[in-house]
């Protein structure tokens, strides 16, 4: 029983890594092309907002998946590695995700709440 756990563990590792690898060259592809388009000037100022938007979470996404990638050669090799966790970040994120997510919406995001909780 154990060696199927640990069987399915390895499977799931291989297929993060698998996944975080497939998903660099698209996300590059992403970055690079919204780059090139905020740099043309016939492009509307609504448009280049957008644009950043998708830039923005295109980074994002890179950011993610290396370091799932990350994650699952560590496991690979047997390394655990930690790291600290900067809160005032993750609130910030969290923040700019939920307010893009309200705005067409026409919703408001209360940002003292997440303040607080961030301990800022």
């Amino acid at each position: 029983m154990f060696e199927h756990l640990e069987f399915s563990f390895e499977k799931e590792r291989q297929f993060t890594s698998d996944v975080s690898h497939e998903l660099r060259t698209p996300v590059a592809v992403i970055i690079s092309q919204c780059e090139y388009l905020l740099e043309n000037e016939n492009l509307s100022a609504e448009d280049k907002e957008e644009m950043a938007v998708i830039l923005r979470q295109a980074k994002r996404m890179s950011k993610l998946t290396s370091e799932m990638l990350m994650i699952a050669r560590n496991e690979q090799d047997g390394q655990h590695l930690m790291e600290k966790l900067d809160f005032g970040l993750l609130s910030e994120l969290v923040i700019e995700e939920l307010q893009t997510k309200a705005v067409p919406e026409k919703m408001a995001v209360p940002v003292s709440a997440f303040l607080w909780c961030a301990g800022l």
